[in-house]
């Protein structure tokens, strides 16, 4: 079952929260013992961080009412506690929550805000988010972090607490003592614990820092120097972090609410009626046809849930993501819908709303049979609805969790990790071992708790959808339909899509430049190097004789040298004689080994670039080159704090 375990890991583009609040001293107090907790104690926790988790829905309320999330809301639930093991350190009760984000990293973004707001409007939480790149926020703010912080140092070090970031250093932890810091390898790098952690979040860290600058009795002076100016450097550094993130954020929550698009597309009433009452279910209905395949696209093609009568013009909200995904998708409309919805002489803003209007209904058609197939609802028409028809859609339920689909997410990640770990050994779908293997796989996701939950998140839309669909057929189709006409005026603009192309205002190229002013800031503040004093404690400094063009930055020379190769002329053998001589002198310059670039040709004396003079290019760009013997033969070493 190793494979079953590792097909258990986070599904991609997912973000996962927790926010730790201040609970009842001695209910946690106790909790946290080895003995069996007391179920009163447990009973006022949970009632505590329910209390804290409807307080931070209540605050947020106003912030997400009416946006749109590409797959997942913002959504909170209460964690018991874990006891702390022999490999692990125990973590308190808390709440915690998982958002998949899909294609849309604003909404991951928006919930870092959403965080940082919560922790800045409530005194005590303190909260961390992390997705599948680790602690992302790291990334955005790499160029003011502290030379040790790295992907693995930075466990329970990296927190929102007061409306900012704060990373917990190592010598606040270790002058607590062991017990605050969690079990570990020999030889790894020290972690907290998650109670210390938090405390120290919370502002115990500034108490320690400033114990360890004041010194113990009998410490020399400068000792008690050195502490002072890593506590002051510590200090600056997340200023200008926070700075960086503060950068990022500061466009939410107007942001969340300006990537709100209205657009006009003509639907069957009874659709119409659906997203009227439940718009959310625009996000599902666009990634059904997104990732539409052939079965999909059978099932659009039947409109078994959605007539294709009564066609209106209706308002569509969904986001600007989603409309692009919809927009760029090349979709022919099957001749049924065209005949259903077809205006004769109708203008081209007409023409794509009829065009929108077949996206969105053949995702809604594929959603809703997805949905039936797994026995979450049906959406036909009462009268559509027949026993026969239940007894097919059994048989598709069986035939789907044969492939281990259907609308469950999670169990189709699981299936499909299961086939790239090679779980079931090359066996033939449909054969007796691949059977027996693929039943003792479903037995251990239907048994694991996260099934549950998948299961739970899944039928939420499916079980709004039947909801909506029967308030609006019992209010009647056709009065909906009235009520819900709109104009083609009525729609948002979408030239905001091809507003960019290429101008200095484009988002990307000012991102950019931003970027580059940043690095280039770093770059002067550290005397030609992308670090401080304090990060390179045992590299060499500005104006040591081996540093004398460090001055230079080796990533941009690379760069300039790579673009002046793509810039070369080229004939049908490859780039001429000027690029690869140049090549070959810097190399011979760099390091005798590297002249060997260029292999003459005895007919025509023309000359073909070598891979080994297209490395010693690199190599003399990075300047790692001389005395190495290759590209990578040189090393550069560069002494980080010791902060353990």
């Amino acid at each position: 079952m190793e494979a079953i375990s590792r097909a258990s890991a986070s599904e991609p583009d997912c973000a996962r929260y927790q926010i730790f609040g201040t609970l009842p001293s001695d209910a946690v107090a106790r909790s946290s013992r080895e003995s069996a907790a007391d179920p009163d104690d447990a009973a006022s926790i949970a009632e505590a961080l329910e209390a804290t988790r409807a307080a931070c829905m209540s605050h947020l309320e106003p912030h997400v009412e009416g946006y749109i999330w590409q797959k997942d809301p913002f959504q909170l639930e209460v964690v018991a506690a874990t006891p702390p093991g022999t490999s692990r350190s125990g973590t308190p009760a808390h709440l915690a929550g998982v958002t998949r984000f899909g294609d849309n990293v604003e909404d991951e973004w928006f919930i870092v805000w959403m965080l940082r707001e919560l922790t800045r409007a409530f005194k005590g939480l303190v909260a961390r988010v992390w997705d599948d790149d680790g602690e992302f926020l790291l990334i955005e703010t790499a160029f003011h972090l502290p030379r040790w912080l790295k992907p693995e140092t930075a466990a329970n070090r990296v927190w929102l607490c007061g409306g900012e970031m704060r990373v917990v250093p190592p010598e606040a932890d270790a002058r607590l003592g062991a017990w605050a810091r969690a079990p570990a390898a020999p030889g790894a790098f020290a972690v907290p614990s998650v109670e210390a952690a938090l405390w120290l979040a919370r502002g115990g860290d500034g108490e320690v820092l400033a114990a360890c600058a004041e010194g113990e009795e009998g410490e020399e002076e400068e000792a008690k120097a050195k502490a002072k100016a890593k506590r002051e450097a510590h200090e600056t550094k997340m200023r200008a972090a926070n700075a960086a993130l503060s950068s990022r954020l500061a466009p939410f929550p107007e942001s969340a609410r300006a990537s709100t698009h209205r657009c006009v597309a003509v639907l069957p009433a009874r659709l119409a009626a659906l997203l009227a009452r439940e718009p959310q279910l625009i996000a599902p209905a666009t990634q059904a046809f997104y990732l539409r395949d052939p079965a999909g696209l059978n099932a659009a093609a039947r409109a078994a849930f959605f007539p294709l009568r009564d066609a209106t013009q209706t308002l569509v909200t969904t986001t600007r993501c989603l409309y692009a995904q919809l927009d760029r998708q090349r979709f022919e409309p099957s001749r049924a819908w065209r005949a259903a919805v077809e205006v004769s002489g109708a203008c081209a803003r007409r023409r794509d709303a009829e065009t929108l209007g077949a996206k969105i209904a053949a995702g809604f058609e594929i959603l809703a049979e997805a949905w039936n197939r797994d026995g979450l609802c049906d959406l036909r028409e009462p009268a559509k609805a027949t026993a026969g028809d239940e007894g097919a859609a059994a048989a598709a339920r069986r035939d789907a969790g044969g492939a281990g689909g259907g609308s469950d997410p999670t169990r189709a990640a699981f299936f499909a990790s299961l086939e790239r770990n090679g779980y079931f050994r090359g066996e033939m779908r449909g054969s007796a071992a691949h059977r027996r293997l693929h039943a003792a796989a479903a037995a251990q996701y239907e048994k694991s708790a996260w099934s549950e939950r998948a299961r739970a998140a899944s039928a939420a839309p499916a079980t709004r959808a039947a909801a909506a669909l029967a308030a609006a057929d019992a209010e009647g189709v056709a009065d909906a339909s009235r009520r819900l006409c709109a104009r083609l005026e009525d729609g948002d603009s979408d030239a905001w899509m091809r507003a960019y192309a290429g101008e200095s205002d484009d988002p990307l190229e000012v991102e950019l430049a931003k970027r580059e002013a940043e690095r280039r800031e770093r770059r002067e503040s550290t005397g030609g190097g992308f670090g401080g004093e304090d990060d390179f404690s045992g590299a060499k400094k500005n104006g040591d004789a081996d540093g004398a063009g460090a001055s230079a930055d080796p990533l941009a020379a690379m760069a300039e040298r790579l673009r002046a190769f793509m810039g070369e002329r080229s004939g049908h053998e490859g780039v001429e004689d000027a690029l690869a001589k140049n090549a070959n002198t810097i190399s011979g310059n760099e390091n005798e080994n590297h002249r060997t670039g260029l292999e003459e040709s005895a007919d025509d004396d023309e000359s073909l670039l070598d891979a080994r003079a297209f490395m010693a290019e690199l190599g003399a760009a990075l300047g790692v080159g001389g005395g190495g013997g290759g590209l990578m033969g040189g090393t550069v070493t560069d002494s980080d704090d010791d902060f353990s």
